[in-house]
C-alpha cells in the first residue's frame, strides 16, 4: 500500500537537489532567512506573540462581596428580606394566584402590594379599602412603611404597558 523505497529515495533526492539550488540562489523569494524574520518579529508589535505583549498594570479592584438593593442602593441584610406568599387559585378555576381576602385572581394588569409583616400579596385596592382602614392583617399591625408596591407585568397592549 504505500510507495516503494526506490520511489521514496527518488523524491528525497529531488527535494535535496531543489533545496541546494535555492540555497545557492540568494535572490529567490522562496528561501526564507530565519535570522531576518527574528529581527522583524522584535520590531513587530503583535498581541498574539507572547514575547511581544505589552506590560500592563492591574487596574481592576476586587469586586464588592455585598449585595445592594436596586431601589435604595443600601446594603441588603438577610433580616431585611421578606418571604413573599402568593395565594394559589383552587383547582378548576382560571388564573394562577388570587387575593387572599377578596379571592380575585391576579392578572398582568393587577396592581399588587406586599404586606411586609405577613408577606401576603394582595391587590392594591384591597389594601386601600380593607387593610389600611383597620391598620392590621392577621393580627399584625400594618403601617404605610410596611407596604411594598410590586411592579405590574407587561400585557402586550401598547397603551397599557406604559402605566
Amino acid at each position: 500500500m504505500g510507495i516503494s523505497s526506490k520511489t521514496a529515495k527518488r523524491i528525497e533526492d529531488t527535494i535535496a537537489a531543489e533545496a541546494a539550488t535555492m540555497h545557492e540562489a540568494k535572490g529567490v523569494k522562496a528561501a526564507v532567512n530565519i535570522k531576518e524574520n527574528e529581527e522583524k518579529m522584535k520590531q513587530l508589535r503583535a498581541f498574539w506573540v507572547p514575547s511581544q505583549t505589552p506590560a500592563s498594570k492591574d487596574l481592576m479592584d476586587k469586586p464588592d462581596t455585598n449585595t445592594y438593593c436596586p431601589a435604595s442602593n443600601k446594603k441588603l441584610r438577610l433580616k431585611d428580606c421578606i418571604s413573599v406568599k402568593f395565594t394559589p387559585v383552587p383547582e378548576g378555576e382560571t388564573g394562577r394566584y388570587m387575593d387572599p381576602i377578596t379571592k380575585d385572581t391576579f392578572t398582568n394588569a393587577s396592581r399588587l402590594v406586599v404586606i411586609a409583616p405577613t408577606g401576603d400579596v394582595v391587590l392594591e385596592d384591597t389594601y386601600k379599602t380593607c387593610i389600611k382602614l383597620e391598620g392590621e392583617l392577621r393580627g399584625k399591625k400594618v403601617s404605610e412603611k410596611d407596604v411594598i408596591k410590586l411592579q405590574t407585568g407587561g400585557t402586550g397592549f401598547v397603551g397599557r404597558d406604559g402605566d
